[in-house]
């Protein structure tokens, strides 16, 4: 999107160990399908990782879970300020 308009993105995709790429795959995955509230996406829940994991098959340990989580965390959280600039940029005239 922000190439489409000739802006740089503010949420930077950090460079991933190949260790975690699972995790990488996993919670773009479970983001994807998140719901949404009125102001904007919800946090991933326990009930939906368990749920994903028993209907796609992937066994996810507990600290698995606890990285999704903080994964997810850091996601909403640079989401918030991204649409908190993007708010302050229209805002001016």
């Amino acid at each position: 999107m922000y190439e489409r308009f000739g802006q740089e993105a503010l949420i930077q995709e950090p460079d991933i160990p190949e260790e975690g790429e699972h995790l990488w795959d996993w919670f773009w995955h479970l983001s994807g399908r998140r719901m949404q509230g009125m102001d904007g996406p919800l946090a991933l829940t326990y009930p939906e990782i368990k749920a994903w994991s028993e209907m796609t098959g992937e066994i996810i340990l507990r600290e698995e879970v606890a990285v999704i989580l903080s994964m997810d965390d850091g996601y909403l959280g640079a989401l918030s300020k991204e649409r908190a600039a993007q708010r302050g940029a229209n805002k001016r005239p």
